[in-house]
């Protein structure tokens, strides 16, 4: 089982941690980064890969436009279908080649989600987007009414599927998928014809929340080199499960109904079973069971089946004790995937080593 982490590729200090971890694959910000650090990083015997964050701009023009007609960015994002963009990120990936990687991948590569607002995340609406629309047979209009309604998030959940709900909700979460399948394919064709040995991976939303996002990972998994399901069991920001659901109760859900909502959530989800919270402070605050990571490991490993990437979850490291750390690690083991990867690096990974690579060796 290969073990990867995202961290500095700079630190002698980090190498060694790495060393005692057992970590072969390290995903780096590759901001400062020089061709001499990714050469000494592969001196260690690690494989180095730049994360890119796909649709980075500081261009508000490009941003996501809104119901009410506004041009935002999120995350210091932009459209997805926006062709300025997807240009840049081709530059970008390309000059991150140029150091020496052995690969990149694609994090932010979607649309924005619920924990990005209510307005952010009903998007988008720009001429790109309403272009690809009409030429999918969706009706831009028809979608946006739609969006002025009420909006159970569980139904949400459950898109697209037009057999169950041939809806407009439906056709924009359909949309989203077709956007974010074709731009990384496009992607992917412009790199491997600039550097055919190059490996292309990306983050991807948790399996029970990507599709909201635009990811597909059938789609995906049979055009990226490897995929990397984000399963934040906890966390306090964007793609962490427990911040995300969180958002979605309280962009959907009217005041004094958010533990009803998320009741039904959970049993649509196969997480019921585990106890999570209801109250959505203690959610925030404690996150969900470790033995939520299974279920969505499991999960995406049976819908990326079909594909050819590999397939490495990345679980969420910042902020546990050693018990935790070790059940997070145990729980994405026992869906058998291709690897696991740590989010992220910090100096108390060192601590971890004796007991967690035996964990890992046993599955060699």
């Amino acid at each position: 089982m290969t073990i990867g982490i995202y961290g500095p590729i700079n630190s002698s200090e980090a190498f060694n941690i790495y060393r005692r971890l057992g970590v072969r694959a390290v995903y780096s910000d590759i901001e400062g980064v020089t061709s001499h650090d990714v050469a000494e990083a592969k001196g260690w015997g690690l494989k180095v890969y730049a994360a890119v964050w796909t649709f980075k701009t500081p261009n508000l023009e490009f941003g996501v436009l809104g119901l009410d007609g506004r041009r935002d960015l999120w995350a210091g994002a932009g459209c997805p279908n926006n062709p300025n963009i997807i240009r840049e990120s081709v530059k970008s990936i390309c000059a991150a080649a140029r150091l020496g990687v052995d690969g990149v991948v694609l994090d932010g590569v979607r649309f924005p989600s619920p924990a990005s607002g209510r307005s952010l995340f009903l998007t988008c609406f720009c001429e790109y987007c309403v272009d690809k629309a009409k030429n999918l047979g969706y009706e831009p209009s028809e979608i946006k009414e739609a969006m002025q309604e009420g909006i159970d998030p569980t139904s949400l959940l459950n898109l697209p599927n037009q057999d169950v709900d041939p809806s407009a909700l439906n056709d924009w979460v359909a949309l989203r998928i077709h956007s974010i399948t074709d731009q990384v394919s496009n992607i992917v064709e412009s790199v491997k014809a600039s550097n055919p040995r190059l490996e292309v991976g990306a983050a991807l939303f948790t399996p029970s929340l990507a599709n909201l996002v635009g990811q597909s990972y059938s789609e995906l998994s049979s055009i990226l080199d490897f995929i990397q399901p984000m399963i934040y069991h906890k966390g306090s920001g964007l793609a962490c499960i427990n911040f995300e659901l969180a958002n979605l109760i309280s962009n959907f859900t009217s005041k004094g109904s958010e533990a009803e909502a998320l009741e039904r959530i959970y049993g649509s989800l196969s997480y019921a079973r585990f106890k999570p919270p209801t109250d959505l402070d203690k959610l925030l605050r404690s996150g969900l069971p470790a033995p939520v990571i299974n279920v969505e490991a499991t999960k995406g490993l049976s819908m990326a089946c079909r594909g050819k990437a590999e397939y490495t979850p990345i679980i969420f490291v910042l902020d546990c004790d050693m018990d935790g750390l070790k059940e997070a690690v145990v729980e994405a083991q026992k869906a058998r995937p291709d690897g696991i990867v740590y989010f992220s690096y910090h100096e108390g990974l060192g601590d971890a080593a004796p007991t967690l690579r035996p964990s890992y060796e046993r599955n060699q």
